[in-house]
């Protein structure tokens, strides 16, 4: 029901019961059990508890927006071409969740418990990224899948372009300040986990390119490229699964995070070859070239104030840093001049209210 709702280009109910109602269910409903009835029903009750009411609460949404009821549900015919598009992505759905915990399962049996700890804070930090991406992807997509009903190739590839650059642009000052000051980082969760710094190096890389090639994936998907996309998640699996194997029982922490880097690597630069070839865009487009000279000016800098700043605590120099880093990253920006349809998208995304009028 959540993601049904972003059909009709509205993200603020999936935003308030996923973000907001869910996580306040979970944790009244947890704190509840906990003092009333046993830490057992602490862990079990409040999951289904908040499963419940979120889908109660989507369905009840879904109606008001369109209509939709229980009794139409269970007598609508079924529907062999939704089928086919919609069971590919159920696969690759599933195949995302046990790749999200591959490398923490593995490294578990091969090595031992203490690896784990150690390395899943790096590993979440740098998933971090992922919450850009999903931001993006949640309009993107229907917004894909409207413009390739009307054949409309054209706004299509600007579409494409246009949300991959600003992938790129809004990831860089996350990036540079994991990768120039890993060990503050990691130093957030206490001085035994220093260790993992150069873990936190090479996912913040993996993450990276997932972000930046992520627009693929939707864009084959809104084409009607399903199966596609289910063996390109299939091959990812197998081949992160491999590499993990491989990898683990040699380097431990470093080669997980570096079956994870590989993995999404080849998936990423997979998928945007088959949307060049298979829709004739890409998505990259020479305006890219302010991005990489903002983001190049913000490393040299940051690298010329890191050794002044290492030496006051982990949350002065983090928040030194971060702050350079966005700072200088977007005022750079802006003496390079946005583009027009850069401004529209300061302005509340223009392109999409233009396109809903254009819908209308």
């Amino acid at each position: 029901g959540a993601y049904a709702t972003q059909g009709y280009k509205l993200l603020k109910y999936k935003a308030a019961v996923t973000q907001i109602l869910n996580p306040t269910i979970l944790l009244f409903s947890m704190i509840f059990c906990f003092w009333f009835f046993s830490p057992e029903a602490a862990l079990l009750v409040p999951m289904v508890v908040t499963g419940i009411i979120g889908v109660l609460v989507m369905y009840l949404v879904l109606k008001k927006l369109s209509g939709i009821s229980v009794e139409g549900l269970l007598s609508a015919p079924i529907n062999k071409e939704l089928l086919q598009f919609s069971v590919p992505l159920m696969f690759v759905a599933i195949l995302q969740a046990f790749m999200h915990w591959m490398d923490i399962l593995m490294l578990g049996y091969f090595i031992d418990t203490e690896t784990v700890g150690l390395y899943h804070p790096a590993v979440r930090t740098a998933g971090l990224l992922q919450a850009l991406l999903l931001s993006f992807i949640s309009i993107f997509a229907p917004l894909m899948s409207n413009l390739h009903q009307k054949n409309d190739n054209k706004e299509m590839a600007r579409l494409y372009q246009l949300v991959s650059r600003w992938l790129f642009t809004a990831a860089i000052p996350v990036v540079l300040v994991f990768t120039l000051f890993p060990q503050k980082v990691m130093l957030l969760f206490g001085p035994q986990f220093l260790s993992a710094a150069p873990i936190l190096i090479i996912l913040t890389a993996a993450a990276f390119i997932q972000t930046i090639l992520g627009a693929a994936g939707p864009t084959l998907s809104m084409a009607g490229f399903t199966n596609l996309v289910f063996r390109n998640s299939l091959g990812a699996f197998v081949l992160n699964f491999s590499l993990n194997i491989v990898l683990i029982p040699k380097y431990g922490m470093i080669g997980a995070a570096i079956a994870t880097l590989l993995s999404l690597s080849a998936i990423g630069i997979a998928r945007v070859v088959e949307v060049r070839f298979l829709l004739k865009i890409f998505p990259f487009s020479l305006l890219l070239y302010k991005t990489i000279i903002a983001a190049s000016v913000t490393l040299v800098l940051l690298i010329w104030i890191k050794p002044h700043i290492m030496e006051y605590h982990t949350l002065i120099t983090l928040f030194l840093g971060g702050s350079l880093s966005v700072g200088i990253y977007f005022i750079t920006l802006w003496l390079l001049k946005f583009e027009e349809e850069d401004i529209e998208f300061f302005k509340g995304l223009g392109f999409i209210k233009k396109m809903v009028k254009g819908k209308k």
